[in-house]
């Protein structure tokens, strides 16, 4: 299908992993509103299959999946933005025990009530394929030389997809909230600097 127009997108201000996670987040949810709007219908003679709208929610997971990985890596970065947050590849379970040492190191704590901790544990356990990055992107896996199949997976339900939301939603959250805590705190280093300015 061509568009009758065209079109860039410029990256310049896709450097930053929450904007990129917010990205992801977005493009899942309206494919998943897509989906879910299209298998509440009645498929008349010719129209789009619910088979069609299920195959969606494959995408919808990738996306989604991603959105998680890319908002847990912007809360690594704004805990400390030195970090290198390739050290933790693509483990979710890694990449969050990295932001509970690295916020501990910083003299602060995030995850209070362990509601994150409790929710990826409860992924690897009831959906552990969701915690796998390559899971869902290709008809099949291969791991020492043994083929896994998508064919062979647990069905897509709404509760793995609403896992990943919600996920998604309380580490985003978190992100935020250390992003308006790093800025007061670089709001009270100016006005320090102002201050020692004016005295010397």
């Amino acid at each position: 299908m061509k568009y009758p127009f065209n079109f860039s997108v410029e990256m310049a201000g896709k450097s930053d992993f929450r904007i990129l996670a917010e990205d992801f987040e977005y493009s899942a949810s309206v494919l998943y509103a897509h989906s879910c709007g299209g298998l509440s219908k009645t498929t008349s003679m010719g129209g789009l299959t619910p088979e069609f709208y299920k195959g969606n929610l494959i995408p919808t997971v990738v996306l989604y999946r991603h959105a998680v990985e890319l908002i847990i890596k912007a809360l690594l970065e704004e805990i400390d933005p030195g970090i290198d947050s390739k050290d933790y590849s693509h483990d979710l379970q890694k990449a969050w025990k990295g932001c509970i040492t690295e916020a501990k190191a910083n003299y602060f704590s995030i995850d209070n009530d362990g509601k994150i901790e409790e929710m990826l544990k409860l992924l690897g356990e009831k959906e552990s394929q969701l915690l796998d990055n390559q899971r869902y992107r290709y008809p099949y896996k291969v791991d020492n030389k043994n083929k896994t199949y998508l064919k062979d997976q647990p069905p897509i339900t709404t509760e793995c997809i609403e896992s990943l939301i919600g996920l998604y939603n309380k580490i985003h959250d978190i992100v935020l909230s250390i992003a308006e805590r790093n800025y007061q705190c670089s709001l009270q280093e100016e006005k320090s600097l102002e201050i020692i300015e004016e005295d010397a």
